[in-house]
């Protein structure tokens, strides 16, 4: 135990600090020039958990087999080809332009130049895809059979009641041992009917007789 004498001493001389220097410390306070005040950020250590929360990582259901649907084999689509070396896809609606771009750079292994979107009355996405200067999209659709063609002597004429459909066909005889690029632009899918196979043929001879002497000469 302590002495009652040196207990009394030490609070002697503890009482004479206090009397000299105060008991409130003289610490300087910062001067704060904001009435904004931000916690400041301490160390915050990473979960370490005993077991994963969820068995497997979910699946990207958004993959480029989902964003790229189908593309378009309308008779407008088949002129963005050729006039604006355009392929036009419909895609998935969540997907965004560089989602699309990246899609067909992997489905394809074409470059893209740039990819515009718009949403349709019906509700689904299309796509207008621009490929770069160094690819035709021509070529491109053709390789990749975006466009299969349609073998039009081999239709069956005789369901083809229309006088229309006779002519083009008549006309497609005329064309049948073509094999420059420029002249065989437009395709169609197998499925086509036989109102979309007149509208391909016709718009066909009006891009080919740019004058009457050469439709004339065409026909003969």
């Amino acid at each position: 135990a302590v002495p009652a004498k040196t207990e009394a001493k030490s609070k002697a001389l503890k009482a004479k600090k206090a009397v000299l220097k105060g008991v409130h410390s003289h610490r300087k306070k910062k001067v704060r020039t904001s009435p904004t005040f931000r916690r400041p950020k301490t160390l915050r250590l990473r979960r370490q958990p005993k077991y994963p929360r969820k068995s497997a990582p979910r699946r990207n259901k958004l993959d480029h087999y989902a964003i790229i649907k189908f593309p378009l084999t309308t008779e407008s689509a088949m002129k963005k080809i050729e006039d604006n070396n355009t392929l036009v896809f419909i895609v998935d609606v969540k997907a965004n332009k560089h989602q699309i771009k990246h899609a067909v750079k992997k489905l394809y292994d074409i470059d893209v130049a740039k990819v515009n979107t718009l949403i349709r009355p019906d509700g689904e996405k299309k796509a207008y895809v621009r490929l770069a200067p160094d690819y035709d999209a021509l070529d491109v659709a053709n390789k990749v059979s975006l466009y299969s063609g349609v073998d039009f002597m081999k239709l069956n004429q005789s369901s083809a009641c229309d006088v229309n459909f006779i002519f083009a066909l008549n006309v497609c005889d005329a064309f049948k041992g073509t094999t420059d690029a420029k002249q065989c632009r437009y395709r169609c899918v197998d499925s086509v009917d036989e109102h979309c196979v007149i509208n391909i043929l016709f718009y066909f001879i009006c891009r080919l007789a740019s004058s009457k002497q050469q439709f004339k000469r065409l026909v003969e």
